[in-house]
């Protein structure tokens, strides 16, 4: 089945295609899209099990944070921390949760 792909004419956002395809078609210097858009990549690799994935675009996730000020953003890293705690042993999560606690933190 072929899913249509239709841009709305409020948010520009486009409906129907993947995260990881969305996030190449938003235009530049949309940072809290972006950076939502990369937690949501760390979030479905968490949830894959796919740690070292998962750890590897965090920290490209956590750079674009750390630009916006958005509160979306700030309770999406908290989030996508709390998701980590089941993997707290495993050194990729641990490296993860460490490089955001100090963002959770900021925002508690």
């Amino acid at each position: 089945m072929i899913t249509a792909i239709r841009r709305t004419p409020v948010s520009g956002a486009y409906v129907g295609l993947p995260t990881h395809l969305r996030r190449n078609v938003r235009r530049p210097g949309r940072r809290r899209s972006a950076a939502l858009d990369q937690l949501g990549m760390v979030e479905a690799r968490l949830i894959e099990g796919e740690l070292e994935e998962a750890r590897r675009i965090g920290h490209a996730a956590l750079q674009v944070v750390e630009q916006t000020a958005s509160d979306r953003v700030a309770k999406k890293v908290a989030r996508v921390y709390n998701r980590t705690g089941r993997f707290a042993t495993v050194g990729a999560a641990v490296e993860l949760r460490e490089r955001m606690r100090p963002l959770v933190a900021a925002t508690a």
